[in-house]
């Protein structure tokens, strides 16, 4: 069967724009939370002990996990906490990254109010900015496990796609333009990283 390629290709990269909207949530809300408990961590010693074990039960909670819980609390009759509030995927998949932007940036936070000099905070904030871009991308990635639950995002179009496909050759076509993509956005984010990076060091 003979298949419009670019219209395919065209149609997954138009459903990736979920993706980067969802990364941008993902983010935004990290930054919020993060910066927030951030400065209560650094300034409150008793927030830090108490705060130090969540986080590090939290940093290594696998978002698909945290996600599929969302979804298992949600999708209940009563909704949430019998609030009759029902979870999404597009929702559960912001809520489960925000875990780890939150967790990350604040961390990065943290490590960055140590060092500070009071003299030149615009330069210390500046520095924080390559790791937060880091943050952003591999939410971009981590949204595609929204897939798995039916968010139309780029994965999970190419796969709806797939499944209306019989040769095998085809649908390895799809997959492999899907990983391509990612892959190649990756490398975009990393060389812009690095530019962002050298500029930072040449100005120090």
């Amino acid at each position: 069967m003979a298949y419009n390629w670019m219209d395919i290709f065209k149609t997954i990269i138009i459903a990736s724009y979920l993706n980067w909207y969802m990364a941008v949530q993902v983010i935004v809300i990290g930054y919020i939370l993060g910066a927030t408990l951030a400065i209560i961590r650094y300034n409150s010693k008793f927030a830090s002990v108490l705060l130090t074990p969540i986080f590090s039960i939290l940093r290594y909670a696998p978002s698909f996990v945290v996600m599929f819980f969302l979804l298992a609390l949600g999708d209940v009759e009563s909704g949430l906490f019998n609030t009759g509030f029902r979870i999404n995927g597009i929702l559960a998949v912001v809520v489960s990254c925000s875990v780890y932007s939150t967790i990350f940036i604040s961390d990065l936070a943290v490590a960055n109010f140590h060092k500070r000099n009071s003299a030149n905070l615009i330069r210390q904030f500046s520095e924080t900015f390559p790791g937060v871009l880091r943050c952003f991308f591999i939410c971009f990635l981590s949204t595609a496990a929204g897939a798995a639950v039916g968010v139309p995002e780029a994965l999970g179009t190419a796969l709806r796609i797939v499944n209306s496909m019989t040769a095998t050759g085809d649908r390895v076509l799809v997959l492999g333009f899907v990983a391509v993509f990612f892959a190649a956005s990756m490398q975009v984010c990393i060389w812009f990283i690095s530019i962002i990076e050298r500029r930072l060091a040449g100005t120090r």
